[in-house]
């Protein structure tokens, strides 16, 4: 940080930027920004219950809970950084409102296979949260991609700040549904059963929005880069703006 602050070049002027309201982010993409609010509500309520599911469904595998919850966050990560770039280029070359109901599709199937039965080896309990990973962890980034396929490049600061405002709106309610969901008869692993009913209904979106509305043309499309809900300031710096 030092040699940046202390740099003796004057700060360049901010930006005149005309704030981007919330319905006509809706106009360019509204399966982008249903996709980015369900990524806050499934993955921020799922990672944040994450450590008692895994001290209920690993219980056979370690003795410490500590462990137990890195174990289990830590292969939910792997599954969702190894998928990252492959669903993305793949996104580059089919329609992206696919590939996210693909991804999600998947997701939701190891979720319910992690919320039907505790029983499960370790390993495939691991598997399977590394699976979940691959499909729910990856897909923020490639609803961010459709809706930049579709807004004017001068734009794209007041999307991507409008898309993390509601990405943070479902981060809220996620560990809210995450920490009901606990208080059911089947315990932790109802975790998994919400999230998983949740993710079918993206799935369904997607597809919804893919049968009534067409693909950005293809000189429209600008190539998929990873994108996270914390990288807003991205958009900014971005040299398609």
């Amino acid at each position: 940080m030092l040699p940046i602050c202390l740099t003796r070049r004057d700060q360049p002027p901010p930006p005149d930027v005309e704030p981007l309201p919330l319905r006509r982010l809706i106009g360019l993409a509204p399966s982008s920004v249903f996709a980015c609010f369900m990524a806050g509500v499934i993955n921020t309520g799922t990672l944040s219950l994450l450590p008692l599911y895994a001290v209920d469904a690993l219980a056979g595998l370690e003795d410490r809970a500590t462990s137990l919850a890195a174990i289990a966050t830590a292969a939910v990560w792997i599954g969702g950084v190894i998928s990252q770039w492959p669903a993305g280029k793949v996104s580059d070359r089919v329609d992206r409102r696919l590939v996210i109901a693909l991804m999600v599709g998947v997701s939701a199937v190891a979720a319910f296979l992690l919320g039907l039965d505790l029983s499960l080896p370790p390993l495939l309990i691991l598997l399977l949260l590394a699976i979940w990973g691959a499909g729910s962890l990856s897909f923020y980034g490639i609803a961010v991609a459709h809706i930049i396929d579709w807004a004017p490049p001068a734009k794209i600061p007041q999307v991507m700040t409008g898309l993390l405002f509601v990405w943070a709106v479902g981060s809220m309610i996620g560990p809210l549904l995450a920490g009901l969901s606990l208080h059911a008869p089947t315990g932790a692993r109802t975790l998994f059963l919400v999230m998983g009913g949740l993710s079918l209904l993206l799935v369904l979106a997607q597809l919804v929005r893919r049968a009534s509305r067409p693909p950005a043309p293809e000189d429209l499309q600008e190539p998929w880069s990873p994108t996270t809900p914390l990288l807003v300031g991205r958009g900014e710096v971005d040299p398609r703006v």
